[in-house]
């Protein structure tokens, strides 16, 4: 793949280490459209896809290089008007994987063939340094991206090398770098399509440079994503003020209307000791500034729209401990040591056992064991929240099964409601012999407040089948009552925090009353989750109130706990109660 988007990466001195899913070459097999024919693993393993994401599709669209797309349709066209016997078309350059990471890479161009009377093209792609076959002299131009026209990544990179290594009395001034990403991008692609998109980065990229002084830098380093480097600032409020000036809104007209959008900046500092380093300590300060210039972006981000962020090592170290932690759950969850715990579900009313909830913990090796509030932020902000949920939702099954006569409760996050989900706990009840109605799929009162129809239509398959759902933590959430309507809803939970300050507090007692009545008057079940007294148990009875759960009745404990050697205890029997969400540390 060539043409004169392609750009080389700073030389040996400068070059980054590819970080690629393979170190072997693929190769991917189109025809003189682009469109992708045959493609092997290692091809999709460079470019973190699978085989569904790029059969049938224009590999130049799918596969980016430097922001802009691979000229395959250019390089195509060169192969055949050579003939039969052309050499092979190679160059190097920066990939964009699937997964928004990039490495620096070579790929050929090669014909081989033909399939249906159309040439077969051959397209290899392998991490630079890997023995391919060396770049060709690259055109006129290369380093621009093909979109905006901007320098790309590698020149950047190259750029901000050259003045962190520059050395003696002619050493520039300190600089600043700002990492940028457009709002609203994919509002636009979705709504205008993503030729409006592509306009609107073209006008951004355009609009930048007049926001700043002559001689400063831009570049385009990913699809939505802008670099600025700043010359001769020494000071945080020089950076944070040109910062702002690059995120002001922008007005930009796209398919008859007016559309306004921000940036989002992350701002970086080089730090004093930065220049006059060699080529290689060089390369080291350029790629950590800009990694700390992402991260302050990344701050900027959780902020909202049109935020600008300073990095401070402060930022830096959290983001090192959320690495951390997702690796450290990686490898627990690996090694299998995710534990399920069960805490009962009683009824206040014939004083007995009738559930329990399933609630996760960690045997760490090493911290020993912890509770969800140690773990499950590092899940949620990784995705593995979905992990934790299946390991849990196969155990909870499988005490089903050896366990008669109760119910459990099982917690389920938003993301995890896919449009699978409510398949895979059907499949399993029905292989285990488990009656729908004991299995409990308790959701967090916040979780779809973005109202998505997928999980909704899960709920409602989940219900159709039998499954009971229950709304968890009510009366914290604003959607709770529109919940109430819209969802297929067999049951609430007291949030724990009506609960903690009875019997004394009087308008805990009149929120339990009233969150008491509204479940009777829907005909839904109640249950008061984190009672830890026997007051508070003598009350919510008193109330009316039929199940609880909380310390007071057992902490989350093994089921060897509750079902030793002998069996099964005589106190089990039926019933239909919700039980609680994952517990507090």
């Amino acid at each position: 793949m060539t043409g004169g988007g392609a750009l080389v990466e700073p030389g040996a001195d400068g070059r980054r280490a590819p970080r690629a899913g393979s170190d072997r070459a693929g190769t991917a097999l189109t025809d003189d459209d682009g469109v992708v024919l045959e493609v092997d693993p290692a091809y999709c393993a460079l470019v973190a896809g699978r085989p569904r994401d790029l059969l049938g599709r224009r590999l130049h669209e799918v596969v980016r290089v430097d922001g802009g797309p691979f000229d395959l349709p250019a390089a195509v066209a060169r192969l055949l008007a050579a003939g039969s016997g052309a050499p092979p078309l190679s160059v190097e350059g920066v990939v964009h994987r699937l997964d928004g990471t990039s490495f620096a890479a070579r790929s050929s161009l090669s014909l081989s063939g033909a399939a249906a009377g159309r040439p077969v093209v051959v397209a290899r792609l392998a991490p630079a340094g890997d023995g391919a076959e060396p770049a060709r002299a690259l055109p006129a131009g290369a380093g621009r991206d093909a979109l905006t026209g901007l320098p790309g990544r590698p020149a950047l990179l190259a750029a901000l090398t050259a003045l962190l290594g520059a050395d003696g009395p002619g050493a520039p001034a300190p600089l600043a770098v700002v990492h940028c990403d457009v709002d609203r991008l994919a509002v636009v692609n979705d709504a205008l399509g993503r030729g409006a998109g592509d306009e609107l980065l073209a006008v951004v990229a355009r609009a930048l440079p007049q926001r700043l002084r002559a001689g400063d830098l831009v570049a385009r380093v990913a699809p939505d994503e802008f670099v600025a480097v700043l010359g001769a600032v020494a000071d945080p409020a020089t950076a944070l003020r040109a910062a702002r000036r690059l995120a002001a809104p922008l007005v930009v007209p796209l398919a008859g209307r007016d559309v306004t959008t921000t940036l989002r900046a992350g701002v970086a500092l080089a730090r004093p000791d930065a220049g006059g380093a060699g080529p290689e300590e060089a390369a080291r300060a350029a790629e950590a500034l800009l990694r700390d210039a992402s991260s302050a972006l990344g701050e900027a981000g959780r902020a909202g729209r049109g935020a600008v962020r300073l990095h401070c090592p402060a930022a830096r170290e959290r983001a090192l401990r959320s690495l951390d932690a997702e690796e450290d759950l990686r490898r627990g969850l690996r090694r299998g040591e995710l534990e399920v715990h069960y805490q009962p579900v009683v009824d206040l009313r014939e004083q007995r056992r009738v559930g329990f909830e399933a609630l996760a913990r960690w045997r760490h090796p090493e911290r020993g064991l912890l509770l969800p509030a140690d773990f499950l932020p590092a899940a949620e902000e990784s995705g593995l929240d979905a992990v934790v949920d299946a390991v849990v939702l196969t155990a909870a099954l499988d005490f089903l099964q050896r366990r008669p006569g109760v119910h459990v409760a099982v917690n389920v996050s938003a993301r995890r409601l896919d449009g699978t989900w409510a398949a895979t706990v059907t499949e399993g009840l029905a292989r285990r012999g488990v009656a729908p109605q004991r299995l409990v799929v308790e959701l967090l009162e916040t979780a779809l407040l973005a109202d998505d129809p997928v999980p909704v239509a899960e709920l409602r398959a989940l219900s159709a089948r039998g499954v009971p759902v229950f709304i968890d933590d009510f009366g914290t959430g604003w959607a709770a009552l529109s919940y109430l309507r819209r969802l297929p809803v067999d049951g609430v939970k007291l949030d724990r925090s009506f609960v903690a300050d009875l019997p004394g507090d009087r308008d805990c007692a009149r929120i339990a009353d009233a969150v008491a009545a509204l479940a009777a008057g829907l005909s839904l079940q109640a249950l008061a989750e984190g009672v830890e007294t026997a007051a508070q148990a003598r009350l919510l009875a008193e109330r009316g109130w039929r199940y609880a759960q909380g310390w007071h009745f057992g902490r989350a404990e093994p089921e060897e706990h509750w079902y030793p050697a002998q069996g099964v205890r005589a106190t089990d029997a039926p019933a239909r109660p919700g039980c609680p969400s994952r517990e507090p540390a």
